[in-house]
């Protein structure tokens, strides 16, 4: 299937990790580049997913007024275990640009936001045949906080294991409390998910009556 994401705005974490490595008789710098807030459309997410259904099983569409998470606040973020192997990337800092191949991203959340649009966060990790001590490297690694364009594609990607949907516990403590939508995808109709698209329900579903619990 493969994942080609063309070039957008994100934002670069608060530490960029540089570490030297020996390639041949020369040194090359590895880096672990954190970024947040890389935006999937409602028609990019599927794809992403590995699930034709995912903007269905996620996202309320509304007459007359922008779509909504199912979950709002309530669940803002979900963890991806896996990581994106094999990923092309261009880094754009200004007039520079840092091109890397083989890449792997790592700490992969989704997280939705008003309107259908999905943020993607993670850990770019690559090996260009660059030292430390050149002018891109340098120019990357100050700009940490700032906003960049990323590029990324992935022509292996739909032969990757399906990216799993992990729960995690801690919500954001800022959120503040919705009543759940219903799901849209209900029991019956997970046989015609694929095995991510389960997953995704079933969770919404766990989540359905952990706040009806709680409520």
């Amino acid at each position: 299937m493969g994942l080609s994401l063309p070039r957008r705005p994100v934002l670069l974490g608060n530490q960029i990790m540089v570490n030297t490595q020996h390639k041949g008789d020369s040194n090359v710098a590895a880096l672990y580049i954190p970024f947040r807030r890389l935006t999937l459309t409602p028609e990019e997410l599927p794809n992403f997913c590995l699930e034709d259904k995912a903007y269905k099983l996620l996202y309320r569409k509304y007459k007359g007024r922008p779509d909504e998470a199912i979950w709002g606040k309530l669940s803002p973020i979900f963890y991806l275990p896996q990581k994106m192997t094999g990923v092309s990337a261009v880094l754009y800092l200004g007039r520079r640009q840092l091109k890397v191949i083989d890449c792997t991203i790592k700490n992969l959340q989704l997280q939705w936001q008003s309107g259908g649009n999905t943020w993607l966060h993670g850990q770019l990790q690559c090996v260009p045949d660059l030292d430390e001590d050149h002018p891109i490297i340098t120019s990357l690694v100050s700009r940490v906080n700032e906003e960049i364009d990323l590029e990324l594609s992935c022509d292996g990607y739909g032969e990757q294991a399906e990216l799993e949907l992990e729960e995690k516990e801690d919500v954001d403590p800022d959120a503040d409390e919705e009543t759940p939508a219903t799901s849209a995808a209900g029991e019956d109709e997970d046989s015609e998910l694929s095995n991510t698209g389960k997953r995704i329900a079933a969770d919404l579903r766990r989540k359905r009556k952990r706040a009806d619990v709680d409520g």
